[in-house]
């Protein structure tokens, strides 16, 4: 799996395009989120966004999100995607 991802990485810094990736990553999570706390399917969109932020978490869902999603660096990305990670670890626990 390690060296499929890497593979993956290496091709979409080649094209530049590793920015991309991140609101596929934050869409996953969302989904991830959503069927994890068996929340109605009609709730999509920035409705699950809001409601994802009602969660009591230090790392509130939207504003990680629209970060990831509006990463312009693979830095800004890295980040984003390690504060979204963390989301996800806390909404686990």
């Amino acid at each position: 799996k390690r060296a499929l991802i890497e593979n993956i990485v290496s091709l979409a810094r080649r094209a530049r395009r590793v920015s991309e990736g991140g609101a596929a990553y934050a869409d996953a999570v969302r989904d991830w989120a959503a069927r994890r706390l068996a929340l109605p399917r009609t709730l999509q969109g920035e409705a699950l966004d809001a409601h994802l932020d009602t969660l009591r978490t230090d790392t509130p869902y939207a504003a990680t999100a629209s970060r990831i999603r509006g990463a312009k660096t693979e830095a800004e990305l890295l980040h984003a995607a390690q504060k979204l990670d963390d989301w996800r670890k806390e909404v686990k626990a």
